[in-house]
């Protein structure tokens, strides 16, 4: 009945409810326990979609210490003055991409596109995407250019940076630009922090066959139903995360558990 239209003014209002449900059989639970926990099951209902409801587990109490530990941090820090507004020099890294020799290699390309969208068949499933840049060069090579905008550590390896961060996409554009009809593919990923080093691979229309296996391994975790993006699921890593509910094959046993400094501290792996 809630979902029934009203009039109003002329026109229709529609309302949608979001309710958290709290059960106890203890005579011992307050009240106020109930309600409490009752509120952090709506909470739960509203982060899934709104206009449903949630009945509350101990772990939406730990999910809510959370946000509260997070907001009284917060709060602290201002009281402390430790936040400051960074803003990120766009202009500056759009002329420094400019003047680049990727740039002059898509100057002179012929058919440049951008923000070019893409589609695949591979193994019964459509795999589609946006190309930042492409464009067709001199010897008829496809050039596939990728910006990223991602902080850089004094003298990091910027190879090893796109294989662990961007290894799988840079697969997808690869066959994306062979199945497009090219005999040559050339994908190149310039960070606009170091616009004078880009990253490029090549890819042959005759090697494409190894290059669809390794698309398939790459992607039988997911067709598993698994996405685990690190081994050390927790809170100091996961409350926040905005696939958790949804995406995170993780038990919330494990993304809200808390762990020791030491391991919070750990790399992340990537699934991308």
């Amino acid at each position: 009945a809630l979902n029934e239209p009203l009039s109003w003014d002329g026109g229709n209002l529609v309302l949608s409810v979001s309710a958290g449900v709290a059960l106890s059989t203890s005579s011992s639970v307050s009240p106020d326990s109930l309600l409490r926990d009752a509120e952090a099951a709506m909470y739960r209902a509203k982060g899934e979609g709104r206009a449903r409801s949630a009945v509350f587990a101990e772990t939406m109490r730990a999910a809510a210490v959370g946000r509260l530990d997070t907001e009284i941090a917060l709060r602290q820090a201002i009281v402390n003055g430790d936040l400051r507004v960074v803003y990120q020099q766009i202009v500056a890294l759009a002329d420094a991409f400019a003047s680049s020799p990727l740039c002059a290699r898509l100057a002179g390309a012929r058919a440049v596109r951008h923000e070019e969208p893409f589609a695949f068949a591979h193994d019964g499933e459509l795999i589609r995407g946006v190309i930042d840049a492409c464009g067709i060069e001199a010897d008829g090579r496809l050039l596939i250019v990728d910006y990223k905008t991602d902080a850089l550590s004094q003298g990091e390896d910027l190879a090893a940076h796109i294989e662990r961060d961007y290894g799988l996409q840079r697969l997808i554009y690869a066959l994306a630009g062979l199945c497009s009809g090219a005999e040559r593919v050339e994908v190149a990923y310039c960070f606009l922090r170091a616009p004078l080093e880009p990253v490029t691979s090549t890819y042959l229309a005759a090697r494409r066959e190894p290059l669809e296996a390794a698309l398939r391994e790459r992607l039988e975790p997911l067709r598993a139903g698994r996405f685990e993006v690190t081994p050390l699921p927790g809170r100091q890593r996961c409350a926040t995360c905005p696939g958790r509910l949804r995406l995170c094959s993780y038990d919330e046993s494990l993304t809200l558990r808390e762990l020791p400094a030491a391991t919070s501290a750990a790399p992340l792996q990537s699934n991308r």
